[in-house]
């Protein structure tokens, strides 16, 4: 070990060393610009503000409802738009452009650290463990999810290693050590920041994982008490994880829809990919020369989600460590048998093959089981650590400098492979362009209370900071939807997660209260208000965000007739309203000397103001998506409110 490393890079050299190996991997090709991810720029950067306005608003609180897409839907209890994990917190300080690396860096670094950690508790060295590290945080799986802005799954990524390292703390710990309570503690508190991950698949994996490696290598009241930590973590991550379940319970994932189209299993022919990354060529914008098309699959979704490639050297340390089990006929032990078990069992459970019954479950909670190669890449991370540990021990058995010096190279050869060619091909820096102030306030001032129709790539700073009837998720409120698919004339059962409203047809922008579409699509049917890129639309005789409709003006439907109604694409909308055969009727006296007056306000997110006068029974008609947590008032009293 002497002649491998100066002394000054032994321990927490070696540490630093791989952590500045791990910055240098995801540091932006151009430092004066912001990383570029995908869906952070389109999705994450734009709720990741709305959460700052509110939190660092006069109110100091995170809304409960997000009315920027598809006429409102939950916002706190969708984990996914501001997780409670405790790194997202510190991007909350920063502007939403800068945030997405610097939570890329937090989580690659934190991945880096808790394989080294893990691995230095299964007795390796600091260069096996800083080897494992830093080849789990570039792991393929991990560098293509930054390209693609993947920020909530990033954020969960360092939960497995985390969960197990502090697992092999305890189940090393003597039954008298003094401090064991507060490493139980250090359990349920990682598992509770691992279930609050805006992501919930890796977390899933991680804490199943954690738990059958507990039961693997645990015994007795030892295995019982860490299983009782984990559950209470998971306990306390309740008051998200609950309203989250509810929101799912509501969502188009109890519809009875088509597949989406990013529920992949893993292709047999992406195997090869382990190996040969780029056979099947890549998807824009991936920065490698010259561009070869990714084909052969559905789509460009069966890329992104099958980037697999930890390098070459970790394959060859698991042919390896093969051939010595087999030559020295001796099974690894505990936690190296684990790891195996779960990396091959990770990677055959992502196949087609296993997953022929998943359509017949009633409720889709999981999607792409390709991500399972999770594990698998963990894995391979850690046979690599195993294999340099050999091969550490080896050099200095033989006290000479060549195998030293080999060593040295096979690794420097992998990190150029594995974190140059390979990763940085996922790496893009660039600009959000801002409009000038008098654009901005010109369509604000342009739209008023009423919605718009900005296509997501549409990149200008209004862009979801105006109502808007379009939508980008991956939990639907199911009730809108299908209200969206039956105005525009749709049937299909279509499971979308990516709609812009410029999509839409007319009719369905009217009934929405949609005033403007703002896309890079030239519209026949609509009003041009400015002919250059992107092109602005009116919409005329679109319904008002808010309007008083007096009993004259509704036919009370069973629920049958109404969505007939809405799928009928000559019967027009605006007027009569369309109400539920048993929904409650306004009763008045007569106000004759009383006109008929609204004045609509939205003080928050999560209230609605509204003054009224009506000369007789009235109903306040609001386009707003109805929840179970909505409530009304009337002069104080409570009022029935009629999806």
């Amino acid at each position: 070990m002497d002649r491998l490393l100066p002394e000054r890079l032994r321990g927490p050299g070696v540490v630093a060393v791989m952590v500045l190996a791990v910055i240098a991997t995801y540091w932006p090709p151009d430092s004066e610009w912001a990383l570029h991810g995908t869906d952070f720029a389109i999705l994450h950067a734009r709720r990741l503000r709305y959460a700052q306005e509110a939190l660092l608003g006069p109110l100091h609180t995170l809304p409960g409802w997000y009315t920027r897409e598809l006429g409102g839907t939950p916002f706190w209890s969708n984990l996914q738009n501001f997780p409670l994990i405790p790194t997202r917190l510190p991007l909350l300080l920063m502007e939403p452009a800068n945030a997405f690396g610097a939570g890329v860096q937090m989580a690659a670094v934190l991945a880096a650290v808790f394989t080294y950690l893990y691995g230095r508790r299964l007795g390796l060295g600091s260069v096996a463990a800083a080897a494992g590290g830093w080849t789990f945080a570039a792991a393929g799986f991990f560098a293509s999810r930054v390209m693609a802005g993947h920020l909530p799954l990033l954020e969960a990524y360092p939960a497995l290693p985390l969960l197990l390292w502090l697992a092999e703390v305890n189940l090393q710990s003597p039954s008298e050590d003094p401090r064991r309570w507060l490493k139980l503690l250090a359990v349920s508190l990682a598992s509770c920041s691992v279930a609050l991950a805006g992501h919930p698949q890796i977390p899933i994996y991680s804490l199943l994982a954690a738990g059958l490696y507990i039961l693997w290598r645990g015994r007795g009241r030892q295995r019982m008490m860490l299983a009782a930590a984990m559950l209470l973590g998971i306990g306390l991550a309740a008051v998200s994880l609950y309203p989250m379940l509810l929101f799912v319970q509501r969502s188009t994932r109890v519809l009875a829809l088509d597949a989406p189209l990013n529920d992949i299993k893993l292709p047999y022919r992406r195997l090869i990919a382990f190996v040969f990354p780029w056979q099947d060529g890549w998807s824009v914008p991936v920065r490698k020369l010259p561009f070869r098309a990714f084909v052969g699959y559905w789509g460009a979704e069966y890329f992104w989600d099958t980037v697999n490639y930890v390098g070459l050297l970790p394959i060859a340390a698991c042919v390896v460590l093969a051939a010595r089990t087999i030559v020295l006929r001796k099974r690894p032990r505990g936690p190296w048998l684990f790891l195996a078990v779960l990396g091959v069992l990770a990677l055959l459970l992502a196949l087609p093959v296993w997953h022929a019954l998943i359509p017949r479950l009633p409720v889709t909670i999981l999607r792409s089981p390709a991500r399972q190669t999770y594990l698998t890449a963990f894995a391979l991370a850690m046979a690599l650590a195993a294999a340099v540990e050999l091969a550490v021990g080896w050099a200095r058995s033989k006290d000479k400098t060549l195998p030293a010096v080999a060593l040295a190279t096979a690794l420097a050869l992998h990190g150029w492979d594995l974190g140059y060619l390979h990763d940085r091909a996922f790496l893009v820096a660039d600009l959000i362009p801002r409009a000038a102030g008098i654009e901005e306030r010109t369509v604000k001032e342009k739209i008023g209370q009423q919605r718009i129709a900005t296509d997501l790539s549409v990149m200008r700073p209004y862009n979801r900071e105006i109502d808007d009837v379009g939508f980008f998720d991956s939990l639907i409120l199911a009730r809108p939807y299908r209200a969206l698919l039956e105005v525009s004339g749709d049937l299909r059962p279509l499971n979308l997660q990516l709609l812009d409203g410029s999509q839409l047809s007319a009719r369905a922008l009217r009934f929405f209260g949609v005033s403007t579409v703002i896309t890079l699509t030239p519209r026949p049917d609509a009003p041009l208000t400015i002919g250059t890129h992107p092109y602005v639309y009116d919409v005329p005789n679109s319904l008002p965000r808010a309007s008083l409709v007096t009993l004259d003006h509704v036919r009370y439907l069973s629920s049958a007739q109404i969505h007939q109604l809405l799928a009928q694409p000559d019967y027009e909308l605006a007027d009569p309203m369309l109400l539920p055969a048993g929904a409650p009727r306004p009763t008045a006296d007569t106000a004759a000397s009383v006109t008929l007056s609204l004045t609509y306000e939205r003080p928050s997110p999560d209230r609605i103001t509204a003054r009224i006068s009506a000369p007789g029974p009235t109903y306040l008609r609001l386009l707003e998506t109805w929840d179970p947590g909505w409530s009304a008032t009337l002069d104080g009293a409570p009022v029935a409110l009629i999806p």
